[in-house]
Protein backbone atom coordinates (compact mmCIF):
# COMPACT_ATOMS: atom_id res chain seq x y z
CA UNK A 1 0.00 0.00 0.00
CA UNK A 2 1.10 3.04 -1.31
CA UNK A 3 1.31 6.15 0.97
CA UNK A 4 0.38 9.80 -0.80
CA UNK A 5 1.32 12.85 0.85
CA UNK A 6 -1.00 14.93 -0.99
CA UNK A 7 -3.57 14.41 -3.21
CA UNK A 8 -2.36 13.72 -6.97
CA UNK A 9 0.83 13.41 -6.32
CA UNK A 10 3.12 10.00 -6.77
CA UNK A 11 3.07 7.48 -3.84
CA UNK A 12 6.74 6.64 -3.63
CA UNK A 13 6.96 6.00 -0.26
CA UNK A 14 4.94 3.16 1.35
CA UNK A 15 2.82 3.12 4.29
CA UNK A 16 6.19 -0.11 5.44
CA UNK A 17 8.59 2.28 4.88
CA UNK A 18 7.37 4.91 6.43
CA UNK A 19 7.16 2.88 9.62
CA UNK A 20 10.31 1.73 9.28
CA UNK A 21 11.69 5.10 9.56
CA UNK A 22 9.88 6.28 12.14
CA UNK A 23 10.55 2.77 14.55
CA UNK A 24 14.33 2.59 13.57
CA UNK A 25 14.67 6.38 14.00
CA UNK A 26 12.70 6.34 17.51
CA UNK A 27 14.24 3.31 18.59
CA UNK A 28 18.28 5.12 18.07
CA UNK A 29 17.01 8.40 19.04
CA UNK A 30 16.16 6.57 22.57
CA UNK A 31 19.61 4.96 22.24
CA UNK A 32 20.98 7.95 21.83
CA UNK A 33 19.26 9.65 24.97
CA UNK A 34 20.50 6.80 26.89
CA UNK A 35 23.79 7.52 25.69
CA UNK A 36 23.74 10.97 26.86
CA UNK A 37 22.90 10.09 30.16
CA UNK A 38 24.59 7.49 31.04
CA UNK A 39 27.79 6.88 28.31
CA UNK A 40 27.26 3.39 26.18
CA UNK A 41 30.59 1.24 25.30
CA UNK A 42 31.40 1.89 21.68
CA UNK A 43 29.99 -2.03 21.39
CA UNK A 44 26.42 -1.76 22.54
CA UNK A 45 26.25 1.48 20.76
CA UNK A 46 27.11 -0.10 17.58
CA UNK A 47 25.07 -3.33 17.81
CA UNK A 48 22.23 -0.60 18.74
CA UNK A 49 22.57 1.21 15.12
CA UNK A 50 22.76 -2.17 13.32
CA UNK A 51 19.38 -2.98 15.15
CA UNK A 52 17.76 -0.01 13.96
CA UNK A 53 19.41 -0.06 10.07
CA UNK A 54 18.26 -3.61 10.10
CA UNK A 55 14.75 -2.47 11.11
CA UNK A 56 14.63 -0.20 8.77
CA UNK A 57 15.56 -2.89 5.63
CA UNK A 58 13.24 -5.28 7.39
CA UNK A 59 9.93 -2.61 6.69
CA UNK A 60 11.35 -1.66 2.88
CA UNK A 61 14.05 1.26 3.47
CA UNK A 62 16.63 -0.21 1.05
CA UNK A 63 19.16 -0.13 -1.59
CA UNK A 64 17.90 -1.45 -4.85
CA UNK A 65 20.66 -1.61 -6.68
CA UNK A 66 24.23 -0.17 -8.16
CA UNK A 67 25.45 1.76 -11.09
CA UNK A 68 22.19 0.38 -13.20
CA UNK A 69 22.66 -3.48 -11.95
CA UNK A 70 20.08 -5.04 -9.44
CA UNK A 71 21.67 -6.77 -6.85
CA UNK A 72 21.23 -9.84 -4.45
CA UNK A 73 19.02 -9.30 -1.23
CA UNK A 74 21.95 -9.95 0.71
CA UNK A 75 24.12 -7.54 -0.89
CA UNK A 76 20.86 -5.62 -0.24
CA UNK A 77 20.73 -5.68 3.33
CA UNK A 78 24.37 -5.54 3.79
CA UNK A 79 24.93 -2.72 1.92
CA UNK A 80 21.55 -1.00 3.72
CA UNK A 81 23.28 -1.20 6.95
CA UNK A 82 26.49 -0.51 6.13
CA UNK A 83 25.04 2.84 4.19
CA UNK A 84 22.84 3.99 7.46
CA UNK A 85 25.07 2.75 10.22
CA UNK A 86 27.46 4.93 8.28
CA UNK A 87 25.91 8.30 7.84
CA UNK A 88 25.05 7.80 12.03
CA UNK A 89 28.22 7.63 13.08
CA UNK A 90 29.12 10.61 10.36
CA UNK A 91 26.65 13.09 11.60
CA UNK A 92 27.53 12.18 14.88
CA UNK A 93 31.13 12.87 14.59
CA UNK A 94 31.28 15.85 13.28
CA UNK A 95 29.38 17.01 16.12
CA UNK A 96 32.13 18.26 17.27
CA UNK A 97 31.77 22.31 17.05
CA UNK A 98 28.80 24.69 17.54
CA UNK A 99 26.14 24.76 14.76
CA UNK A 100 28.13 22.24 12.88
CA UNK A 101 25.79 18.84 12.73
CA UNK A 102 22.76 20.84 12.43
CA UNK A 103 24.38 23.34 9.19
CA UNK A 104 25.69 20.21 7.77
CA UNK A 105 22.49 18.19 7.66
CA UNK A 106 20.21 21.34 6.88
CA UNK A 107 22.49 21.47 3.58
CA UNK A 108 22.53 17.69 3.11
CA UNK A 109 18.66 18.04 3.50
CA UNK A 110 17.96 20.38 0.90
CA UNK A 111 19.83 19.07 -1.53
CA UNK A 112 17.91 15.42 -1.42
CA UNK A 113 14.53 17.27 -1.30
CA UNK A 114 15.30 18.86 -4.97
CA UNK A 115 16.52 15.48 -5.66
CA UNK A 116 13.66 13.39 -4.82
CA UNK A 117 11.44 16.00 -6.28
CA UNK A 118 13.41 16.05 -9.58
CA UNK A 119 12.81 12.41 -9.68
CA UNK A 120 9.24 12.72 -8.52
CA UNK A 121 9.64 11.33 -5.14
CA UNK A 122 7.83 14.27 -3.83
CA UNK A 123 7.28 12.32 -0.21
CA UNK A 124 10.93 11.73 -0.02
CA UNK A 125 11.43 15.54 -0.30
CA UNK A 126 8.54 16.65 1.99
CA UNK A 127 10.52 14.42 4.57
CA UNK A 128 13.87 16.10 3.57
CA UNK A 129 12.21 19.47 3.39
CA UNK A 130 11.21 18.52 6.86
CA UNK A 131 14.44 18.06 8.39
CA UNK A 132 15.72 20.76 6.97
CA UNK A 133 13.17 23.10 8.19
CA UNK A 134 13.61 21.42 11.56
CA UNK A 135 17.83 22.06 11.49
CA UNK A 136 17.29 25.53 10.06
CA UNK A 137 14.84 26.27 13.12
CA UNK A 138 17.86 24.77 15.73
CA UNK A 139 20.32 26.52 14.34
CA UNK A 140 20.03 29.83 16.10
CA UNK A 141 20.03 27.88 19.53
CA UNK A 142 23.04 25.94 18.46
CA UNK A 143 25.30 28.08 16.68
CA UNK A 144 27.88 29.45 18.96
CA UNK A 145 27.69 30.10 21.60
CA UNK A 146 25.04 27.37 21.69
CA UNK A 147 22.85 27.56 24.00
CA UNK A 148 21.03 23.99 23.30
CA UNK A 149 22.93 20.55 22.35
CA UNK A 150 21.58 18.00 20.25
CA UNK A 151 23.98 15.29 21.52
CA UNK A 152 23.81 11.50 20.56
CA UNK A 153 20.28 11.55 20.82
CA UNK A 154 19.93 14.33 18.32
CA UNK A 155 22.79 13.93 15.91
CA UNK A 156 22.02 9.84 15.23
CA UNK A 157 18.40 10.64 14.81
CA UNK A 158 19.46 12.77 11.99
CA UNK A 159 22.06 10.71 11.01
CA UNK A 160 19.38 7.88 10.29
CA UNK A 161 17.05 10.10 9.32
CA UNK A 162 19.53 11.16 6.54
CA UNK A 163 20.49 8.16 5.74
CA UNK A 164 16.96 7.02 5.18
CA UNK A 165 16.25 9.79 3.02
CA UNK A 166 18.39 9.11 1.08
CA UNK A 167 18.06 5.56 0.17
CA UNK A 168 14.29 6.43 -0.55
CA UNK A 169 14.47 9.37 -2.57
CA UNK A 170 18.30 9.65 -4.19
CA UNK A 171 19.72 5.70 -4.04
CA UNK A 172 16.28 3.99 -4.42
CA UNK A 173 16.92 4.22 -7.98
CA UNK A 174 19.61 2.15 -9.91
CA UNK A 175 21.22 4.86 -11.90
CA UNK A 176 25.26 5.35 -11.04
CA UNK A 177 24.34 9.09 -10.96
CA UNK A 178 22.17 9.01 -7.52
CA UNK A 179 24.39 6.89 -5.91
CA UNK A 180 27.26 9.61 -6.70
CA UNK A 181 25.15 12.70 -5.96
CA UNK A 182 24.04 10.88 -2.68
CA UNK A 183 28.27 10.62 -1.96
CA UNK A 184 29.23 14.04 -3.28
CA UNK A 185 26.49 15.42 -1.01
CA UNK A 186 27.32 13.66 2.25
CA UNK A 187 31.32 13.63 1.10
CA UNK A 188 32.38 15.95 3.97
CA UNK A 189 30.93 14.03 7.03
CA UNK A 190 31.67 10.41 4.76
CA UNK A 191 35.25 11.38 4.12
CA UNK A 192 35.96 12.79 7.98
CA UNK A 193 34.44 9.34 9.06
CA UNK A 194 36.48 7.57 7.20
CA UNK A 195 39.73 9.40 7.44
CA UNK A 196 38.77 9.04 11.45
CA UNK A 197 38.32 4.78 11.67
CA UNK A 198 41.62 4.47 8.75
CA UNK A 199 43.87 6.88 11.40
CA UNK A 200 42.92 5.01 14.43
CA UNK A 201 42.92 1.66 12.77
CA UNK A 202 46.84 2.53 11.62
CA UNK A 203 47.65 3.91 15.29
CA UNK A 204 46.05 0.37 16.75
CA UNK A 205 43.26 2.51 18.22
CA UNK A 206 39.62 1.45 18.98
CA UNK A 207 37.83 3.05 15.89
CA UNK A 208 35.39 4.14 17.49
CA UNK A 209 37.19 5.70 20.57
CA UNK A 210 36.80 9.94 20.19
CA UNK A 211 40.07 11.68 19.35
CA UNK A 212 40.85 15.22 18.37
CA UNK A 213 41.78 15.11 14.89
CA UNK A 214 38.77 15.52 12.63
CA UNK A 215 38.24 18.23 9.95
CA UNK A 216 36.58 20.63 12.35
CA UNK A 217 39.98 20.37 14.81
CA UNK A 218 42.32 20.76 12.64
CA UNK A 219 40.56 23.96 11.29
CA UNK A 220 40.59 25.69 14.25
CA UNK A 221 44.00 24.38 15.31
CA UNK A 222 45.41 25.82 11.73
CA UNK A 223 44.20 29.18 13.43
CA UNK A 224 40.37 29.61 12.79
CA UNK A 225 37.83 30.27 15.10
CA UNK A 226 35.25 27.83 16.46
CA UNK A 227 32.69 29.93 13.79
CA UNK A 228 34.86 30.60 10.65
CA UNK A 229 35.72 27.04 10.83
CA UNK A 230 32.12 25.80 10.79
CA UNK A 231 30.77 28.45 8.29
CA UNK A 232 34.26 26.74 5.75
CA UNK A 233 32.75 23.44 6.27
CA UNK A 234 29.11 24.69 5.56
CA UNK A 235 30.69 26.34 2.43
CA UNK A 236 32.30 23.13 1.41
CA UNK A 237 29.15 21.09 1.72
CA UNK A 238 27.30 23.64 0.03
CA UNK A 239 29.46 23.39 -3.10
CA UNK A 240 29.84 19.90 -2.85
CA UNK A 241 25.89 19.56 -3.10
CA UNK A 242 25.59 21.83 -5.88
CA UNK A 243 27.92 19.92 -7.77
CA UNK A 244 25.91 17.02 -7.10
CA UNK A 245 22.67 18.70 -8.20
CA UNK A 246 24.29 19.31 -11.09
CA UNK A 247 25.51 15.69 -12.27
CA UNK A 248 21.94 14.73 -11.14
CA UNK A 249 20.24 17.21 -13.62
CA UNK A 250 22.48 15.95 -16.14
CA UNK A 251 22.04 12.29 -15.77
Amino acid sequence: MGLAFVQGLPEDITLSQLVGVIAGSTLLGAAGGLDDWREMRPLPKLLVQIVCAAVAFGFGVRLRGVFGYPIPGWVSALGTVIWIVALVNAINLIDGLDGLAAGVSAIAAVSFAYLGAARHGYAAALMAGSLAGASVGFLPHNFSPAKVFMGDMGSQFIGFLIASIALLGTLKTTAAAAVLSAGLILAVPIGDTAFAVIRRIARRQPPFVADAEHIHHRLVRGGLTDRQAVLLIYLASALLSLVAVVLAKKS
